[in-house]
């Protein structure tokens, strides 16, 4: 009897997973579910938010395992990371379209932006200097307009 299980294509990856396949940086089940995490947040999650996330999903994950994964991200560079002046870092995916960000010293709060005007001055300030800009990151750092209305 013939096997009813049909050969074929398998879905094309898309996102992280593609980019970590392309970068060719081992995959595991838990590695996964911590790339879909990353993908799939919409603020830029801190360590232990990505582990709270990630045992929620699967109780048996370990700190120990998002630890290293991230840091295999890092290494890999499928997953970028950032400070904003904090001991801590936020990560999120790199294939997310370039934005800048407004940080709140009070509360922590990031929103991201991105200002066509702001764009060609940067490229106009580099032109001047003679310099060719390959990449950049802009944070800005004060009060959003929740905690200035508490002040």
């Amino acid at each position: 009897m013939a096997s009813s299980k049909k050969r074929g294509k398998t879905a094309p990856k898309t996102g992280l997973i593609k980019l970590c396949l392309e970068k060719r940086m081992p995959l595991t089940k838990k590695r996964k579910l911590i790339i879909s995490i990353i993908e799939k947040s919409s603020s830029h999650m801190d360590f232990e938010g990505i582990y709270r996330e990630a045992k929620k999903r699967d109780p048996s994950i370990g700190i120990a395992t998002v630890y290293r994964t991230l840091k295999l991200m890092r290494e890999f560079q499928v997953v970028t990371h950032h400070s904003f002046g904090q001991e801590h870092k936020h990560f999120e995916s790199p294939i997310k379209s370039h934005h800048d960000h407004l940080v709140c010293n009070e509360c922590g709060n990031i929103i991201e932006f991105l200002d066509p005007c702001l764009e060609k001055l940067k490229l106009e300030i580099a032109s001047r200097n003679g310099f060719r800009m390959q990449s950049h990151k802009l944070e800005i750092f004060g009060i959003c307009k929740t905690c200035f209305k508490k002040i």
